[in-house]
C-alpha cells in the first residue's frame, strides 16, 4: 500500500467525526474469528467501507492503528540473535532490518472495524514497508529453535530423584 498512512489515518479520523460516528479507539480485533475482511486491493477507498456502515445503522467504529516501534526491531534483532541462521543469509536480514529504521514512530496499520448482526467486518491497509518487517520476522522465526528442541531435561526440570 503506497499511502502514507499517518497522513490517512488523520483523514479517517476526520471524516469519522463528520459522518457522525462514535469512534472507540480499541486494540486491533484481527484475530476474531468469523470477521470478513474489505477487499481492499480491489475497493481502497475507505470512504466506501464507511459507507456500508452507515446504509446498515451501524454508529461504533473500532479504530485501531499500529505505529512502528524501536521496541518492535530491538526485539527482531533479539531474536535473529537467537536464530540459527546460517551466516550468508544472516547479514542480508541484518541490513532489512537496519533499512527499516527509517520507519520508527510511522503508522504501519489501520483497521477499521464494526459489528453487524453478529458479524464482525473489517477494513485494514498495511503499509509495504511493514509488510517487509513481518517477512523479515516469519524468516527469522523459521530458524528459530521449537520449543522443548534441544532441552535435554526431562519434565522435572532436570532433577532427578531415586524416591
Amino acid at each position: 500500500m503506497k499511502h502514507n498512512l499517518d497522513t490517512l489515518r488523520t483523514e479517517i479520523a476526520e471524516y469519522l467525526a463528520s459522518r457522525g460516528f462514535a469512534v472507540f479507539h480499541g486494540q486491533s480485533r484481527r484475530d476474531e474469528s468469523g470477521g470478513l475482511y474489505w477487499d481492499v486491493a480491489q475497493y481502497p477507498d475507505f470512504h466506501s467501507f464507511l459507507a456500508v456502515a452507515e446504509a446498515l445503522g451501524v454508529k461504533l467504529i473500532i479504530f485501531h492503528h499500529r505505529v512502528f516501534t524501536s521496541a518492535a526491531l530491538d526485539s527482531a534483532f533479539e531474536e535473529l540473535e537467537e536464530a540459527d541462521v546460517p551466516p550468508e543469509e544472516r547479514l542480508p536480514l541484518e541490513r532489512r532490518l537496519r533499512e527499516l529504521r527509517v520507519y520508527q514512530g510511522l503508522t504501519a496499520v489501520i483497521e477499521l472495524s464494526f459489528d453487524h448482526d453478529g458479524r464482525t467486518y473489517f477494513y485494514e491497509l498495511e503499509s509495504d514497508w511493514h509488510r517487509q518487517f513481518v517477512e523479515t520476522l516469519d524468516e527469522i522465526e523459521s530458524y528459530l529453535p521449537e520449543e522443548g528442541e534441544g532441552d535435554e531435561r526431562d519434565s522435572f526440570g532436570g532433577y532427578f530423584s531415586r524416591n
